[in-house]
């Protein structure tokens, strides 16, 4: 993220952008992590060790351990070959997971939050995700959810979320809002809801359970 950050008004990074846009189209994510990898390797040449937050730009990683000898951990929320299968885009899926078993053989560590036996050809750190008690508590006011009462959705706004199911129901939606406003806005609310296709271990819901709020899963 930082890398990107530092040349995100570059005109090299304008050129990049110009060169991928067909690309960009058709690819996604994939075409993201070449642009970023290309940008990135004159700054992680000089790293001890890089931390990538999303296998979708870890091609970077791959390279600076590949060109440099530098090691590399990869964050694994969810498995993104899953998704792509729940959504019909099986040819897609069998790349997620081609590059996945890839970075599970390159990779120095893989930093998993749910389904640890998933990856026993790596090096898993399980690390599942929870809330901070001191942070999210209950207010103690809370009772069974009424229709007149207000709920509430954290997290974005994509596919596997499911949201047109909540339409026109007394839902305030949190998308990217800063981490800081969240334990008041649970204590608000009347319930959580999370109507996803499929989850990891979602850090919303364990912030909703720990501040009291009853779960709609």
């Amino acid at each position: 993220k930082t890398t990107r950050e530092a040349h995100e008004a570059s005109p090299q990074r304008e050129r990049y952008d110009e060169e991928l846009r067909p690309w960009r189209t058709a690819f996604g994510d994939v075409a993201e992590s070449f642009a970023d990898a290309r940008l990135s390797l004159g700054v992680l040449r000089r790293a001890q060790m890089i931390r990538v937050l999303h296998p979708s730009g870890a091609l970077a990683g791959v390279a600076a351990k590949q060109l440099y000898g530098i090691p590399f951990l990869v964050h694994l929320g969810y498995d993104p070959a899953r998704l792509c299968d729940l959504r019909g885009a099986h040819v897609r899926a069998r790349a997620w997971r081609a590059w996945l078993g890839l970075l599970a053989r390159r990779a120095d560590g893989l930093l998993v939050s749910a389904h640890p036996e998933r990856w026993r050809k790596a090096r898993v750190f399980y690390a599942p995700n929870g809330a901070d008690p001191s942070v999210f508590r209950p207010s103690g006011k809370h009772g069974p959810p009424k229709p007149s009462t207000i709920g509430l959705y954290a997290g974005r706004d994509s596919w596997e979320k499911n949201l047109g199911v909540l339409a026109g129901q007394p839902i305030a939606f949190y998308f990217g809002a800063a981490w800081s406003t969240m334990p008041a806005a649970y204590r608000e609310a009347a319930f959580f809801a999370l109507p996803s296709l499929y989850e990891g271990s979602p850090k919303a819901l364990w912030e909703a359970m720990a501040s009291g709020v009853p779960a709609l899963v």
